[in-house]
Order: C-alpha cells, then structure tokens, then sequence
C-alpha cells in the first residue's frame, strides 16, 4: 500500500484544510450560477445524500422485547415475583443499583490506579500523571498535558489535550485537536478531527474523522477503515 510521509504534520493539516476550503468555495460557485434550476439541484442532492440506516428489524425487535416483557405487581407489603406471589422481601427502589461510570473516581490531579481501577480526568488544564494498571480511563477534560502510563481503556472525548502513556489496549478518541504519544495500542478508533497520534506500535486502527495524522513503526500495515477525509498515515 502506497502510504504518503507526512514530514510537517503541521504544515500537512494546514494545507488540507485550504484545500477543504478552496472546494467548499468551488461549490458555492457553482451552486449561485445555477438559482435558475435551484430545486432540480435541491432534489438531486437530497437524491445524492448518504443516507444512514439502523440494523434491518431494530424497531420490530425493540417493540417485541417490549412487548414481551411480563409485568409484575408489588404493594406496600413487599416485592413479588412475576406471578405476583408476595416474597416477602422489602420493595427495591432501584436506588442501589450501580451507576457505571459514577463510581469512577476523578484523577485530574494524579494518582496511582490500583487492581485496574476505573478513573476519570474531568478538570480543564489538569497536568495529571497517572501510574499504575488503570481499567477504563474517561477524559472528558481540555487542554490536559500529562501522562496515563498502562489502561485498557482510554475514552477521549475532550480537546487540545497532549497525552503521553506506555500501554493503551483500546483507545476510543472523539475529541479533536489531540496529541498522544503512546508506545503501544492494540486497538484505535479515531472518530474526531484534527488529530495526531504517535506510536512505536499499533496492532489495529480505524478512522472515522476527518485530517487526522497517524504515525507508528510496527504492527499494522494501514488502517482497517477510513470513512474520513484528508488523513495522513505514516509507517
């Protein structure tokens, strides 16, 4: 596969977003010549649209499990099975259950994850240094420097944050503007823009957003999927 070297990533995302510009502009040209046929060109773009479809039988399948579900009856006496024979045992009110990443306690600061502990990064401007084996790692923060050394998760969805870490099994990147210099993935799914991500070794990737940089030395020859545009990948 033909992979183009991006020397300047800076330069190289400069120049694809002039040239994004320059055919937005050529649009928007062609678009005024043509007021006179505005709804034939209306209709035929509509016509040329992607168009975005849930899984064949979402709706039916959604509407069945609901339909299907058997009710049950409780009163002040108690909780009851599905029959609605009384069991005996107090009625929960559903307020113990767990709240997923509620528990998560928030890292901005630093810290050490112990038994692959769950953490979150939620403060703007955080110079955070994360040690130790980390579960699933949230940033939902901006302009973070700092480091997350091992997780096997990495959710990011802030921006302008640079990032540096050692082992990252599955990182999940929404953001944009974002800078990681990470040894190692296993898995990547870049789906946010005007990224760059460094690595020695990426086993598998792909690529939704638009002017991301990728670069590594080992593992994966060239993304799985690129449904973007005007991304660089470096090999």
């Amino acid at each position: 596969m033909n992979i183009n070297k991006a020397p300047a990533t800076r330069s190289f995302a400069t120049r694809s977003l002039a040239a994004a510009a320059a055919l937005i502009a050529a649009a928007s040209l062609t678009a005024c010549s043509n007021d006179s046929d505005s709804s034939d060109g209306a209709a035929n773009a509509a016509n040329s649209a992607p168009v975005f479809t849930t899984a064949p039988g979402a709706e039916e399948a959604a509407d069945q499990n609901t339909a299907s579900t058997t009710p049950t009856v409780a009163d002040a006496a108690g909780s009851t099975d599905p029959t609605g024979n009384n069991t005996g045992k107090p009625a929960s009110s559903g307020s113990d259950a767990p709240t997923g990443s509620s528990t998560s306690r928030d890292a901005s600061t630093g810290t050490i994850c112990v038994g692959g502990e769950d953490i979150t990064i939620t403060k703007d401007n955080a110079f955070p240094i994360i040690a130790g084996e980390c579960g699933v790692v949230t940033v939902t923060a901006s302009n973070v420097e700092g480091s997350i050394a091992n997780a096997r998760e990495v959710h990011l969805s802030g921006a302008d944050n640079s990032i540096t870490g050692e082992h990252w099994t599955d990182l999940t990147l929404d953001g944009d503007n974002n800078i990681l210099n990470v040894d190692e993935f296993e898995h990547i799914v870049i789906n946010g823009g005007r990224n760059i991500v460094l690595a020695t070794t990426i086993t598998r990737y792909e690529v939704h957003g638009d002017v991301n940089v990728v670069n590594w030395s080992d593992g994966a020859q060239a993304p799985v999927a690129d449904t973007g545009r005007l991304n660089t990948y470096t090999r």
